[in-house]
């Protein structure tokens, strides 16, 4: 009997741990603060492929978040560009468009085009998909791309990447300093990155 109520209670307690574990996301950001001993820089870490940038927090010009279309390829970007430094990072993620997508963003498409069958849709679909799934490192081809100023991540996921922003601008402009009004109060502005690192898991 004893046996039979421990048996019943690891069930449950499996039961719980596999509930919990399917509620949380795969991929997270988590923030460390104060996790830096140089109180002057902040970093970005992809610790399961051992990616990483650590900044001077004051540096930091600009962040910003854009969407656009590279050939058959949607791209979400972060940008974050360095005061006094050459090179700019740049985080991420590219899936392929839809047909819909690429039909819609194609120039001088008449009106009224005729609709994908849906033999052709499936076959993209399953392709897009495959393709979206696969995690493929960065890839520079000099000379002839803009790549040779920037350091580049690729984040496997756009809602990876989205927390990424939220989170990060959030620490960026939490600590701002009230009627910041020059370049005297830009250490100021950024403290809340202070030591601060981002890991993407």
């Amino acid at each position: 009997m004893t046996y039979l109520v421990a048996t019943r209670k690891n069930i449950l307690i499996l039961l719980l741990t596999g509930v919990l574990m399917a509620l949380s996301p795969l991929g997270a950001v988590v923030v460390k603060e104060n996790a830096l001993r140089n109180k002057r820089l902040f970093g970005i870490e992809m610790p399961e492929n051992l990616q990483s940038f650590y900044g001077r927090h004051d540096r930091i010009n600009s962040v910003s978040l854009q969407e656009y279309q590279a050939g058959p390829y949607a791209v979400t970007e972060v940008v974050i560009d360095m005061a006094s430094s050459p090179c700019q990072l740049r985080m991420y993620h590219t899936e392929l468009a839809s047909l819909q997508d690429v039909q819609a963003a194609a120039p001088n498409t008449p009106r009224g085009t005729a609709t994908i069958p849906p033999g052709v849709q499936k076959a993209a679909n399953k392709a897009r998909d495959k393709a979206n799934s696969a995690d493929p490192p960065v890839i520079k081809d000099y000379p002839i791309t803009t790549h040779a100023m920037t350091i580049e991540f690729r984040v496997s996921t756009k809602k990876e990447l989205e927390d990424f922003y939220r989170t990060f601008v959030s620490t960026y402009t939490q600590n701002n300093a009230t009627g910041a009004t020059d370049e005297a109060d830009d250490e100021a502005s950024a403290r809340g990155l202070a030591g601060t690192l981002f890991q993407i898991e």
